[in-house]
């Protein structure tokens, strides 16, 4: 949690410690004393933990990034979670998440802004038992704004009020000859749509879903095999009255109830090999090859309704009539390190090849009122993932990379070498994304002592598509994106950093001040804390 926080062109700064004292004055008006110490840490107790963060900060500007206007000067962010274990084996998990507008995060939080869930508030409780595992969740938003539709996701969460799932996942029948899975859902959906001008407009529906699967795996030779076939029954309170005249759209038709099936196959195997070969500069003691083909085939010939038909609120939503065909070669090379006698495996190369290839029909997306009612068009593309950790200190990264086969050209391109030593730790990297950027990014952390440490991080754009009254609009320009330096001061249980970031996109230049635990150094969070 940050402590304090200065912004140049703002007037006033608040410490988390002010914030809590103004949540305890309200709070006694009816009666209740927060612990203020609840709200500036981690907290762990018996059968539970979580943590919350806050940010606040009076902002004086009269615009803010992309030119839009600041819609008042009190702007915070509010963020509780909260993991609970109660009898018979239940799990409660509790998120509350607020904003005070929907430009904060651009602004101030550009990491969860382009990268994060929706800011959403949570109930959700879980029951797991043997192959059964029953849900229940309310999925709220608080504030009435789509805090991503300016990111680029288009990924509108649409709130559950409430959602029950029952499920069973690979329950033996039939002496293990067949496995039987099915997953059951009654939802009642929300959805507020903000991207036009004008007050934000409402859309809710009642959905049943039952998703039925009986397989049958079994082994040839070495190859494992497991056909499948499917049914699904999902029963909408309403659908799209689709009218010829698009001027007279309207998306409250009747009830509707749709059908779809599902057939296909996975088969997979692996086949290792091992190798009497040694070098000490790599560290390597003895090779071990394992090779994993993978085939993935799914198809779904029968959909009675066309996702035209359907308000879309998730995948279930989108599921036509279209074929899947995937094809994997995933490799690993794997050697052993440590002390003799006291040998552990560890992973040099990861090489993963997929082919991904899709059949039917390729429609563009539809917006109707502003709702994206149809599959995004499907191409094929051949992904690959690699990682190499050449030594102790030095591993090569190449991730998500898809290259697109029927444009003949890579869309997402990205490679990467991370250097780590006891004191030193480097990364330098290129990310492609046809149509968007080109960047490369470059940040390193040095320990100076035992009480210092410095962080630089660069990244710079060669494709940027900002454009200005001088440039051509919408032409490729090469600009720094971000500078950002961090000193690092470590006491005994705490940690203290004091940031300075410079953003010449936005011409602005941030300065904060944060202190938290030692523990809490690289800890990784969930993307999604209830799942």
């Amino acid at each position: 949690p940050s402590c304090d926080t200065y912004n140049v062109g703002a007037d006033k700064e608040h410490t988390i410690k002010e914030i809590a004292e103004l949540v305890q004055k309200v709070a006694s008006e009816f009666g209740y004393n927060p612990d203020i110490e609840y709200l500036e840490e981690r907290y762990e107790v018996k059968n539970a933990y979580g943590y919350m963060d806050t940010y606040y900060i009076n902002d004086k500007k009269d615009e803010e990034l992309n030119s839009e206007p600041v819609d008042g000067e009190d702007r915070w962010r509010l963020l509780w979670r909260h993991r609970q274990f109660l009898p018979y084996d239940v799990r409660l998990d509790l998120e509350a998440n607020n904003i005070s507008d929907d430009g904060f995060l651009r602004e101030f939080n550009q990491a969860v802004f382009k990268e994060g869930k929706d800011e959403e508030t949570v109930v959700y409780l879980r029951r797991l038992d043997d192959t059964s595992a029953a849900t229940f969740l309310i999925n709220k938003q608080l504030n009435s704004f789509d805090t991503f539709v300016d990111a680029g996701k288009m990924d509108k969460v649409a709130e559950r009020l409430p959602e029950l799932n029952y499920r069973i996942i690979g329950e033996p029948l039939w002496h293990n000859w067949l496995n039987y899975t099915t997953e059951n859902t009654y939802t009642y959906f929300d959805r507020l749509f903000d991207d036009t001008p004008g007050e934000p407009e409402s859309e809710s529906a009642t959905r049943i879903d039952s998703n039925n699967e009986i397989s049958a795996p079994f082994n040839i030779s070495m190859v494992k095999v497991k056909p499948y076939v499917g049914g699904r029954f999902v029963g909408y309170s309403d659908s799209v009255d689709n009218k010829d005249d698009l001027a007279e759209f309207d998306d409250n038709g009747s009830a509707l109830a749709r059908v779809a099936g599902t057939i296909g196959v996975d088969m997979s195997t692996s086949i290792w090999k091992t190798y009497s070969y040694y070098n000490k500069f790599f560290n390597i003691n003895r090779l071990r090859h394992v090779f994993t083909p993978e085939f993935r085939y799914s198809a779904n010939p029968i959909v009675t309704h066309d996702p035209e038909d359907i308000n879309q609120f998730d995948s279930v939503d989108a599921l036509d009539d279209a074929q899947w065909l995937l094809l994997g070669f995933r490799n690993k090379l794997q050697t052993k390190r440590g002390t003799p006698g006291a040998e552990k495996i560890a992973d040099l190369v990861y090489f993963d090849v997929e082919l991904n290839v899709f059949a039917g029909d390729e429609a563009e997306n539809s917006v109707f009122n502003n709702e994206v009612v149809y599959n995004q068009k499907r191409e094929d593309f051949i992904q690959f993932d690699l990682r190499a950790q050449i030594n102790d200190h030095l591993a090569i990264l190449s991730e998500r990379n898809e290259f697109n086969i029927s444009r003949g050209q890579f869309d997402v391109f990205n490679i990467g070498a991370a250097v780590d030593y006891s004191s030193w730790n480097g990364f330098i990297g290129q990310r492609f994304s046809e149509g968007e950027s080109s960047s490369l990014l470059v940040s390193s952390n040095v320990t100076l002592s035992d009480k210092w440490e410095v962080g630089l991080f660069e990244q710079y754009d060669f494709r940027s598509t900002f454009s200005d009254e001088e440039e051509d609009p919408g032409r490729d320009l090469g600009r720094n994106l971000r500078t950002r330096f961090v000193l690092t001061r470590f006491f005994h249980e705490w940690m203290g950093s004091f940031t300075t970031e410079f953003n010449p996109g936005r011409d602005e230049t941030t300065t904060r001040f944060d202190i938290y635990p030692r523990a809490l150094k690289k800890k990784e969070r969930a993307s999604r804390y209830w799942f």
